[in-house]
């Protein structure tokens, strides 16, 4: 399975989009990975004349324009680049349209992108643009949060401690194969998840149930399943944790991660990953709270 041959790391020259970098050269370094660090050039802002204006052409990027973003962009690469062969390119248009066919046109095995965190995605994010990466990117991407160091360490050896929260879906089956990759490139150690979600509106009912029922039979069986979802090439010796718990499912991840100390958080995406991330989703919530790289993966 190529997971990590050719890597594509959107940059808006912003600090986000400099973790997110060095991350990309850390695992480009790592993996013996390709690195293609792609900046966006939207279209200009048209300035509206007053009415009673006549016609004029709209701006256009001049060779000069161009000549100093291309510099501003490879002055940004090359200070993290410490050797790696990192490909620098500058293309005008729509963010996400660019992204995505650049993508493509490259055969990315993943895309990482910096994240702004709770106060929305800013910049390179600006109009939802990473939600609507994350919903029609045919390949995986890999969000680097704020609430991290300022840089990947030197020498990082990714993953050595790998979440993947488990629902039993295709798009989990999927999310468990990258999340079994990397544990196995760096000799690490996988934590399986799995949250049984209780809607809020049943929480009374489901409460009184408890009271007749000993969770830990409940819990158990649980465990069962989490253990029997693994496919069978994967030994109990890949996987240090199988975790069962009861809440809501973000916060039930979040809570292992920091427990355990995981340095990747490997999901699945579902469906309309655009419309699930403006509802409050699992997967919102994680990638805007998570203190580690968040990979989502789909089907």
């Amino acid at each position: 399975m190529g997971i990590c041959n050719r890597i594509l790391c959107p940059i808006d020259l912003s600090d986000q989009s400099r973790r997110a970098l060095d991350y990309a050269i850390g695992m480009g370094r790592h993996y013996g990975a390709s690195l293609t660090a792609l900046y966006v050039i939207p279209p200009p802002v048209p300035i509206m004349p007053s009415l009673d204006s006549p016609a004029y052409p709209g701006y256009v990027y001049t060779a000069e324009d161009l000549a100093a973003i291309e510099c501003q962009v490879q002055t940004f690469v090359d200070a993290g680049r410490a050797g790696l062969n990192i490909e620098s390119r500058v293309v005008e248009g729509y963010v996400v349209g660019q992204i995505l066919d650049v993508a493509a046109s490259e055969a990315a095995d993943l895309i990482v992108v910096g994240t702004h965190g709770r106060g929305g995605f800013q910049r390179l994010m600006l109009g939802s643009v990473a939600e609507r990466v994350l919903a029609r990117s045919s390949c995986p991407v890999m969000a680097i949060p704020p609430h991290m160091a300022d840089s990947a360490p030197a020498g990082l050896a990714p993953f050595a401690k790998v979440l993947c929260g488990i629902d039993y879906t295709p798009s989990s089956e999927k999310a468990l194969d990258y999340a079994t990759w990397f544990t196995r490139e760096s000799a690490g150690q996988l934590t399986l998840v799995h949250v049984v979600e209780v809607p809020d509106g049943e929480a009374a009912i489901v409460a009184g149930i408890r009271g007749l029922i000993d969770e830990n039979v409940f819990v158990t069986a649980a465990r069962g399943r989490l253990h029997a979802f693994l496919p069978p090439g994967l030994s109990q010796r890949n996987v240090g944790f199988e975790v069962v718990k009861t809440g809501k499912a973000y916060r039930g991840i979040l809570d292992v991660a920091h427990e355990r100390h995981c340095d990747l958080i490997v999901l699945g995406a579902h469906g309309d990953l655009t419309h699930a991330l403006g509802l409050g989703s699992t997967t919102n919530h994680v990638l805007r709270e998570a203190s580690c790289p968040v990979l989502t993966v789909r089907a």
